[in-house]
């Protein structure tokens, strides 16, 4: 028979490729069709109450939800409630004198988490005693953070892609640390400030005398503004080091 009348028969892999295919198609329809990841996990709402006599420090790591911290001067106890919380990427305690909210996130590709998209629907409050603590831990992924009247021996704060807002947030020390999200500060800083600003913007605002700060500016192509106000100042010598990239920040004495 002449080579060329031969039946010509397709390449298994070009089969299997079809295949692979075939089978992408369906799952993606599949996953759309019964709501996707969210249809496969457990959302649960919270309430916790503890006793709050021994509670000292906050550590939180919020990934992509909201959150509210509010403090309250009648209550001794530690009140956090969540709508739309997931068990599967959070979880939380009370332990040794401090709270946590923590990151179950732990299966990557390629540093990549497989799941992490999901707690951008929970809500979360968290009341506690308004009291001095020996430290706020403040992780902020591409979710967003409020906070009321509170007061923190160390504060630190590392903002991605999200929201941070503080009025009346007062910390001996202060590390600022922001990505690509926008953070508003209103306080004081009583003994030193680290703010280093990626590619957002951040607004501070001290209710404290310029003539107090030592500060020390380091920029790339992001502006810095500062709004010295009084000049009269108290004594105090605060050290304050702004390292901005190609983002804003806006510092105000008043």
């Amino acid at each position: 028979m002449d080579e060329n009348m031969r039946p010509k028969h397709f390449p298994v892999g070009g089969w299997m490729i079809v295949i692979g295919v075939i089978v992408l198609i369906i799952g993606i329809v599949s996953f759309k069709v019964t709501g996707g990841i969210e249809h496969y996990i457990d959302f649960t709402d919270v309430n916790y109450t503890a006793n709050a006599d021994s509670l000292k420090a906050i550590d939180l790591d919020i990934g992509a939800a909201d959150m509210e911290i509010i403090s309250s001067k009648d209550s001794k106890e530690l009140v956090f409630k969540a709508e739309n919380f997931v068990e599967s990427e959070y979880g939380y305690e009370l332990e040794d004198g401090v709270f946590r909210i923590y990151s179950k996130r732990n299966v990557h590709i390629y540093g990549v988490p497989l799941i992490g998209t999901t707690n951008k629907d929970t809500k979360m409050t968290l009341i506690v005693p308004d009291k001095v603590y020996d430290e706020l831990d403040l992780d902020i992924g591409a979710g967003s953070l409020k906070i009321g009247p509170l007061s923190a021996r160390k504060a630190n704060i590392d903002l991605g892609a999200g929201d941070f807002e503080a009025h009346g947030l007062v910390a001996d020390d202060l590390d600022l640390d922001t990505g690509a999200g926008d953070l508003y500060y209103e306080g004081e800083i009583n003994a030193s400030g680290d703010i280093d600003c990626g590619t957002g913007d951040v607004d501070i605002r001290l209710a404290a005398s310029y003539a107090d700060y030592d500060i020390d500016v380091d920029k790339g192509v992001g502006n810095v503004d500062i709004n010295k106000g009084s000049m009269e100042g108290t004594g105090r010598n605060i050290e304050l080091k702004i390292d901005c990239g190609v983002g804003n920040v806006d510092i105000t004495f008043e």
